[in-house]
This record gives C-alpha cells, sequence and structure tokens, in this order.
C-alpha cells in the first residue's frame, strides 16, 4: 500500500511540472502588461520551472547549442523529467518491465 502512495504523489508531482512547463511555454508567447494577472501567472510558472530549466540551459549551453532567442531547455526538461519519473516508478514498484507501460 505504501507503494501505491509513493507511486501517487510522484505521478501528482510529474502532473504538476508537466503542466507548468506547458504553461510557461504559452504563456512566454504572450504579451502583456506589467500588472497583468497573465504576467504574474507566467512569473510564477517561472518561478516553479527555474530550478529545472536553469540546469538545462546550462546544458545546452556547455554542449555549445545556439538557439537564439527561442529557449529549448524547456524541452530538456520535458525528457528529463519523463526519465526521472520512469526511473523512479520502475525502482519503487521492484519491476522494471512496468516502466515500459507508465
Amino acid at each position: 500500500m505504501n507503494a501505491f502512495l509513493l507511486v501517487s504523489f510522484l505521478t501528482w508531482v510529474y502532473r504538476f511540472f508537466y503542466w507548468a512547463l506547458i504553461g510557461r511555454c504559452i504563456l512566454s508567447f504572450i504579451q502583456a502588461d506589467y500588472d497583468s494577472p497573465i504576467t504574474k501567472i507566467y512569473q510564477f510558472l517561472v518561478k516553479v520551472t527555474e530550478g529545472i530549466c536553469a540546469p538545462c540551459r546550462e546544458l545546452l549551453y556547455k554542449l555549445g547549442v545556439r538557439t537564439g532567442p527561442f529557449d529549448f531547455s524547456v524541452i530538456i526538461a520535458f525528457i528529463l523529467l519523463r526519465i526521472v519519473y520512469r526511473l523512479l516508478v520502475g525502482i519503487i514498484l521492484g519491476s522494471w518491465g512496468a516502466v515500459g507501460l507508465l
């Protein structure tokens, strides 16, 4: 039962960061006034996801990937988030075969 609760919690955390990254991507294309609620939501999403995106941005920089005005660190964050989630769930469930089902 404890494994089920832990996997449920990890799934909730994964989905939260997944949707926060999507929201960050979408809202980055919207120009709004500084006092706008959209700007405040975007700033919150940046604060929440920057801990994931900053190391990815550094990795891209060290690899020599120059993307100009586009920030591909969010794409790398999506990939790494999914990999870490699947590995942790596989370890918790104790069956590596179940990792492919997630």
